[in-house]
């Protein structure tokens, strides 16, 4: 009885291209597949993100709006 992975959150921790799209250092990417998350967090180019990073996240992007 095999379970598939579930997604996770990751944050940026050394800038790179995704899919063609370039990310940011400190970005943070929500639903990551596994099988990428595996790829980007064994390459060093991201980590697991906490919640103290999406909510760091998101009060700089709520910041940057006002």
């Amino acid at each position: 009885m095999a379970t598939e992975p579930k997604p996770v959150n990751l944050i940026v921790t050394n800038a790179c291209k995704i899919d063609g799209e370039h990310v940011a250092v400190g970005e943070i990417l929500l639903n990551v597949e596994a099988d990428l998350a595996i790829e980007l967090t064994g390459a060093g180019r991201t980590r697991l993100a906490t919640a103290e990073d999406i909510a760091a996240a998101e009060k700089a992007a709520a910041k940057a709006t006002k």
